[in-house]
């Protein structure tokens, strides 16, 4: 009889809990959850914000830089398509400015391109320990890099040589297209990193994510 008026008790005393002290022991039950995924990094909740393209404020400062650096290597390997654009259009000359240096020292390095490509892709883009931002990043500079072979394999298949007139003007015009695609590319993925965004670019991008 003891027991079943202290089971009697329990019930009455459980009953007697207000249902809003249930309710609000529940928010703070999976604010606990969330804020345990978050210090687990990536993995987490963490992770998916940059991978769904919102959240810049949750990749750290010091993966958006190195984030970056791998899109140098086609801008740089794109400056050679530069060369009409920058006689055209004397007045953006500034833009190659910041770039003198670290062009100077990349084009006196043999094979520096495909240094730099083994480097970027062994590196960073294969690298398990980096973040997803920073491979994901260091695989669609490693593809735009790869699709700046094209344009020169056309140049080398087509010989162009000596061409004047409607020819010349052509030939220019894809060369400033290059530049110009490169230049854009560069931009848009500087400002992604920069804000901690994970920036698909237009084809290159979805590849990219396949990759990793």
């Amino acid at each position: 009889v003891a027991a079943v008026g202290s089971a009697g008790a329990t019930v009455r005393t459980n009953a007697n809990v207000p249902r809003s002290a249930t309710h609000k022991a529940y928010p703070q039950t999976q604010q606990a959850t969330r804020s345990s995924h978050i210090a687990h990094g990536y993995g987490g909740v963490y992770g998916r914000g940059p991978e769904r393209g919102g959240g810049g404020g949750m990749v750290p400062v010091p993966d958006r830089c190195v984030a970056l650096l791998p899109y140098l290597v086609p801008l740089l390997d794109g400056l050679r398509y530069s060369r009409f654009f920058f006689q055209q259009f004397p007045s953006t000359i500034f833009l190659l400015q910041p770039l003198q240096p670290l062009a100077a020292a990349y084009y006196s390095i043999p094979f520096a391109s495909l240094v730099s490509f083994f480097a970027i892709y062994l590196g960073l883009a294969e690298n398990k320990n980096m973040s997803r931002f920073v491979r994901f990043n260091a695989m669609q500079a490693i593809i735009v890099d790869v699709c700046m072979v094209l344009p020169g394999m056309v140049e080398y298949v087509l010989s162009p040589g000596r061409m004047t007139g409607v020819a010349m003007e052509a030939y220019k015009l894809c060369y400033n297209a290059v530049w110009v695609t490169v230049l854009v590319a560069f931009c848009l993925a500087a400002v992604g990193c920069l804000s901690g965004q994970m920036f698909k670019l237009p084809f290159v991008g979805d590849a990219a994510e396949m990759r990793i």
